[in-house]
């Protein structure tokens, strides 16, 4: 995975199933499951009892999900590696709104949802950003690139009081044309790219909150 022209190139990646090896151990399930062994160990996975567990036959096998060549094609939905993660720019966006639905058990439409209670609330910006840019849990490819597989201006950290959002934000003028990052120091205020957001604000008694 390469960046090129502001876009990602998908290249290779190493199998899931093998890790590069090309082979996998013969790993299946026991061909005495659902027999009762009347207290003998099976012969096969060792159990006494019912259900018998995956035994392992001791054979190595070619690899059939990537077809012994220790390596498969990079899609949307590869994870993001870290020195690509790390390069894109992170923008914080400080706020005292409730947390939404969608950010409390969902999180559709972002590359993840933290929520620590307010304990971020003690980390300065740049301490922030350091802490989602090593953060070991990166974000699938379909979550950060666009439909074209563009990369987006930066990446923001939306706050709220029980926690923070991960988001990619793509900000365009026209079609085609995308405008500057806001950099590391933006305000709510200044530029806050989620018009919406306020909008599915909960209340006390599942009521929409209007804004003030």
């Amino acid at each position: 995975m390469r960046i090129e022209n502001g876009r990602v190139i998908y290249e290779t990646e190493p199998c899931v199933w093998c890790h590069g090896d090309k082979t996998v151990k013969d790993i299946g399930p026991c061909p005495r499951d659902g027999k009762n062994q009347h207290g003998q160990p099976c012969p096969y996975c060792g159990r006494t009892r019912k259900p018998h567990v995956i035994y392992d036959s001791g054979r190595v096998l070619p690899c059939r999900h990537c077809n012994a060549r220790g390596f498969t094609p990079e899609t949307r939905y590869s994870w993001v590696s870290e020195e690509l993660w790390q390069s894109l720019v992170f923008c914080v966006y400080r706020s005292q709104r409730a947390q939404t639905l969608n950010e409390r058990l969902y999180g559709f439409g972002c590359c993840w949802t933290t929520t620590d209670y307010g304990t971020y609330q003690k980390l300065t910006d740049a301490e922030l950003i350091e802490k989602v840019r090593t953060n070991v849990s990166r974000p699938q490819a379909c979550h950060v690139v666009d439909e074209t597989d563009r990369l987006p201006n930066h990446i923001g950290i939306i706050c709220n009081r029980e926690g923070y959002v991960v988001k990619a934000v793509h900000l365009r003028t026209s079609v085609g044309t995308r405008k500057s990052a806001t950099g590391p120091s933006a305000r709510p205020s200044e530029s806050w790219p989620f018009p919406r957001m306020a909008l599915h604000q909960t209340g006390s008694r599942g009521k929409r909150e209007r804004r003030r």
